[in-house]
């Protein structure tokens, strides 16, 4: 403490300098003095990006010449770890998302990290394999959306939506019995699938089961009266067996 009882203020320049005391031209201010308050440099929220931007383009003052030691610490050691691991739900959410702009391999990248991280809670790797066979499907590439399915069927037997959408993909392969098989089951598991029951109406019409193709039809209809596309399916059946009027009729029903 000096004779007006102050303590005095000391400055120390390090002599082991590393690039961002360099650059911050750093000197090292300490002590236990109080500033007073006239002397206080209060800087005020709405004039601080002014400032940082004069900063900048006047003495080229900027995050990167401040600190360029951690800019380059980071480029240098970005391979050495992986990025911060999230929750299930995050990536859940990124791969529908994903999904839904059509930008199929990060939906799937998305889906995979679930699957990478195996939570406890499996219900997410459900939806991981279940939602990663649909982008499958959607790429064509039909045994990984098969393989995907049946995992998650594995995983949770009552999953009416794995079954539906497996089953789909047998159709498409022309597999038709593993179709219905894969049909029944998501029916059993959710009566009031009206998709489901429209898609068995057409496998049993393309095995020439026309009667139980309409039966299959009626109920999806049932199920959702404007449900156009069984309209026209149904419609489709009608004419093949010659009843014209009722194919007519259902064809007017799915324009309409």
């Amino acid at each position: 403490m000096d004779q007006q009882g102050k303590y005095p203020l000391y400055q120390w320049v390090p002599k082991l300098q590393n690039n961002r005391i360099i650059a911050q031209h750093s000197v090292f201010i300490f002590g236990g003095s109080k500033i007073d308050a006239d002397f206080e440099c209060v800087i005020k929220r709405e004039n601080k990006q002014e400032i940082l931007r004069n900063l900048d383009q006047l003495f080229n003052i900027n995050g990167m010449s401040m600190f360029p030691d951690l800019h380059g610490f980071a480029r240098q050691h970005a391979a050495d770890k992986p990025r911060a691991t999230l929750n299930p739900i995050v990536y859940l959410q990124r791969g529908i998302d994903a999904h839904q702009g059509r930008d199929l391999d990060n939906a799937i990248h998305n889906y995979s990290n679930i699957i990478r991280l195996n939570p406890t809670d499996s219900r997410f790797t459900v939806f991981a394999y279940t939602n990663r066979g649909i982008v499958y499907s959607d790429q064509g590439n039909l045994d990984q959306a098969i393989a995907d399915y049946t995992k998650a069927i594995e995983l949770d037997s009552n999953n009416a939506t794995a079954y539906y959408n497996r089953g789909k993909v047998y159709s498409d392969q022309g597999n038709l019995d593993q179709a219905i098989a894969d049909y029944d089951r998501a029916i059993e598991l959710d009566p009031n699938h009206a998709m489901a029951h429209n898609n068995r109406g057409k496998v049993y019409s393309d095995q020439g089961n026309l009667d139980q193709a309409i039966a299959d039809y009626n109920r999806a209809i049932e199920l959702d009266p404007s449900f156009g596309m069984a309209y026209s399916n149904r419609g489709s059946v009608y004419s093949d067996q010659g009843n014209l009027d009722q194919a007519i009729a259902d064809y007017n029903r799915a324009i309409e």
